[in-house]
């Protein structure tokens, strides 16, 4: 504490007698006309009359509950001055380290951010005075007034844009050449967007879009995947164009349709979502999705699913799903697809022609399959004579008259006769009481041998008399 402020306290005055503390070099009166005479906004309020501080030797005596002894020296501790969590590090605009407690009270004057001050008799309310302003320019009793009406940092030429880093005080400055004034700040009406070309001309802000003013005229930038698609500036930038098929990256980048897909954007690249059925297995959108997935044996159900062919049999996709297209002649009859088409239809008798399709067989015959037509194989001496293989082979070939040795060679009838088989070789036999006499086959039994005198009851049998056969004195 500096010695004034001590002799102030010995003598029991009050510091709100002393003048208000400035800056060395600040500026306090503006062409010899301004003087310290607080703002209007600085009238005291009663409960800011100022009090003496409390001397070291006069300070509170210690609280009976032991607070001394929890809060330190209340006296010079900046966190528990005076009283026990009253800190005056946290006041406001404050610089926390360099805030002191002097006799019980907050003493914040020479601790103030840059840009701030205390001007007020209280010791609890920081620094609350802004002397950025021209009320209050660079110190708590200065005012900016005509012709210097403006307040701008004491580093800065008029006009100019000060050096935060250097901007620790602020004195009263006169025009804002180049730049335009609105009120009692320098604007630059070319970029400002709360002032774009003339005071008080706020560039809107859209949805969507940035507000902007550039050189004097305000405009709207949208935001990084988004566009203003429609031309309409009252909605701003309504498009998402990192997800908008027909503004796909940009406004107007209509992205194409393509086979068997709807158009997409993603980040704002086309692409192509399928339809059901189809893939986009080559990775090519332009082609769209040309996989049929229903159908495509490369590409059965999913790309690059591909169906394998099998014994006898090719790879099909049907409906999604792989299976095997059997090769001419041939059938998967067991219904495994792990060993193809096993079945020979052209020569299978259970399975001839197509599977299931077994072939009958009759007496004397084993059941056949040629060219996937059913048949039959006669057991020898059996001869399917009749062409029907339910009835099997019917025909002994060794005895049969109508088929003797063959089917359809037939023993030729002869007169008074019977035709007969025997041993695949035709002959014939004659009918009751006639006779073979002359042994030509051409006429039969030519002889009846019942009342012939010369052949009376056999072939040459001579008799006187010959009846019904028997014969009456031979000869």
């Amino acid at each position: 504490m500096t010695r004034r402020l001590w002799l102030a306290l010995l003598a029991g005055c009050s510091i709100g007698e002393f003048p208000a503390r400035r800056d060395a070099g600040a500026e306090t009166t503006l062409a010899d006309t301004t003087t310290d005479t607080p703002s209007p906004g600085d009238t005291p309020s009663p409960g800011d009359t100022a009090t003496p501080d409390t001397p070291p030797d006069t300070a509170a005596p210690d609280a009976p509950d032991g607070s001394e002894t929890a809060c330190g020296d209340r006296s010079s501790n900046p966190r528990n001055c005076g009283q026990c969590g009253h800190d005056c590090t946290t006041l406001p605009h404050v610089v926390a380290s360099t805030a002191r407690c002097v006799a019980g009270r907050c003493v914040v004057a020479d601790a103030c951010d840059v840009g701030w001050a205390h001007c007020s008799t209280r010791d609890d309310d920081g620094c609350e005075a802004d002397i950025t302003q021209p009320a209050r320019c660079g110190g708590c009793a200065v005012t900016c007034v005509e012709p210097r009406p403006l307040c701008r940092p004491a580093s800065s030429p008029d006009g100019g844009v000060a050096d935060a880093g250097a901007a620790a005080r602020y004195n009263c400055a006169g025009g804002c050449e180049p730049l335009g004034r609105c009120g009692g700040t320098c604007v630059d009406t070319r970029s400002s967007t709360t002032h774009c070309g003339a005071c008080g001309n706020a560039c809107v802000t859209r949805p969507g879009a940035a507000a902007e003013c550039v050189a004097g005229a305000c405009r709207a930038t949208c935001m990084p995947g988004l566009g203003d698609c429609d031309g309409d500036p009252t909605n701003g930038c309504e498009t998402d164009t990192r997800a908008t098929a027909a503004h796909c990256g940009g406004c107007g980048r209509l992205c194409p349709a393509r086979a068997n897909a709807t158009s997409t954007c993603v980040g704002g690249t086309c692409g192509v979502a399928c339809l059901s059925g189809f893939g986009d297995c080559d990775g090519d959108p332009a082609d769209g999705c040309e996989a049929d997935l229903r159908a495509s044996t490369d590409h059965c159900g999913r790309c690059g699913s591909a169906c394998a062919s099998a014994r006898n049999a090719a790879g099909v996709c049907r409906a999604g799903l792989c299976g095997v297209l059997c090769n001419a002649g041939f059938g998967d009859c067991d219904g495994a697809e792990a060993n193809g088409c096993e079945t020979d239809t052209r020569t299978s008798p259970r399975d001839c022609g197509r599977c299931g399709m077994g072939c009958p067989s009759g007496p004397n015959s084993t059941a056949t399959c040629s060219a996937g037509r059913c048949g039959i194989t006669c057991t020898a001496p059996y001869g399917n004579c009749d062409g029907d293989a339910l009835s099997g082979c019917e025909a002994d070939l060794t005895t049969s008259a109508a088929h003797c040795g063959a089917c359809g060679t037939a023993c030729p009838a002869v007169p008074q006769a019977m035709a007969t088989c025997a041993a695949r070789r035709c002959g014939f036999a004659c009918n009751p009481g006639r006779g073979n006499c002359d042994g030509d086959a051409s006429n039969g039994c030519e002889i009846d041998l019942r009342n012939d005198l010369a052949n009376c009851g056999i072939c040459a049998r001579r008799c006187m008399l010959c009846g019904k056969g028997v014969c009456v004195g031979p000869m």
